[in-house]
């Protein structure tokens, strides 16, 4: 499989992980956090658990799936990559899922359809925005690695 494929694959489902992960813990989450006797104590650690933890685990599992063909520096930086901009590519992927899932729920005439097709749309703008800098970070660590470097 071609090198390219391969990391458009990886990026994808590490999107679909951050996708699901974000989702489950919002709907797991949410009852807990509308509660308006919550202290803000207990409100802070459950936003940042919220917020780090589909991202980091997003960033192992490419870690881990870039390291059977990359350096472990090499896959790193890709990780970090992702890291960084999975929250942008997200901030652009959530305002866009309702479009996504409308036209999901009217074309199969479902109501369910229009949660799905909204969960798969951030998922697929999300993969397709990351996969940019995540090809360019590989792309700039192979070509960096030249004899100027000090080891």
């Amino acid at each position: 499989m071609r090198t390219t494929l391969r990391l458009f694959l990886i990026v994808g489902m590490a999107s679909l992980i951050t996708t699901a992960t974000y989702f489950g813990l919002v709907l797991a989450l949410l009852p807990i956090l509308q509660r308006p006797s919550l202290p803000r104590l207990v409100q802070v650690p459950l936003l940042v658990v919220v917020v780090l933890t589909p991202v980091g685990l997003a960033d192992w599992w490419i870690f881990r799936r870039l390291r059977t063909n990359y350096a472990a520096r090499t896959a790193r930086a890709a990780a970090i990559a992702f890291g960084v901009f999975t929250p942008v590519s997200l901030g652009v992927a959530f305002p866009l899922s309702p479009i996504v899932g409308a036209y999901s729920e009217g074309l199969a005439g479902y109501p369910v359809f229009g949660f799905l097709g909204a969960f798969v749309g951030v998922a697929i703008i999300a993969a397709l925005l990351s996969f940019v800098p995540c090809a360019f970070t590989l792309w700039i660590a192979r070509h960096d690695g030249g004899p100027h470097q000090a080891q």
